[in-house]
């Protein structure tokens, strides 16, 4: 009987702190920075996901139009027979002319590489703990640099 009193209370100690994980933690960073992007960016803004397949949570939660290279189309969800495109800046910005704006808002699954893209700033970083260790960055691109 004290065999399994002593299982029944390592699955509760364990469950506890299962549990009071998933209250502390977000399961994931998507729906606080669709939320950002919600609130901080016009609905003018053209938002660049540079990599579909890691980005579309973030795409789906906003609700926003989103686009991607290389076609430039806007997408809600990844098809898993895409492959993943990392445009270089200069296509970047040739999107942003082709939109008519100034510049334009990347969202990023990964901090971006300085030597690749020298002219983005970050703006705000979403790279807290969270359970799924989905983490997201959203830059600004001026098309006129």
């Amino acid at each position: 009987m004290g065999l399994i009193a002593s299982f029944m209370l390592c699955q509760f100690y364990y469950n506890y702190l299962a549990i009071d994980k998933d209250l502390k933690y977000p399961f994931s960073n998507a729906r606080i920075t669709a939320a950002f992007i919600n609130e901080k960016i016009p609905t003018n803004v053209p938002i660049m996901a540079i990599n579909k397949f890691e980005t579309a949570p973030v795409v789906a939660y906003s609700g926003r139009t989103v686009y991607a290279l290389p076609t430039g189309e806007p997408f809600t969800y990844y098809q898993w027979l895409d492959k993943v495109y990392m445009p270089p800046e200069k296509e970047l910005t040739i999107f942003a002319k082709y939109k008519k704006k100034s510049g334009l808002v990347i969202l990023s699954p990964k901090p971006l590489n300085k030597d690749r893209y020298p002219n983005v700033e970050l703006w705000k970083a979403f790279d807290g703990y969270n359970m799924k260790n989905e983490n997201y960055y959203v830059y600004l691109l001026e098309a006129g640099k």
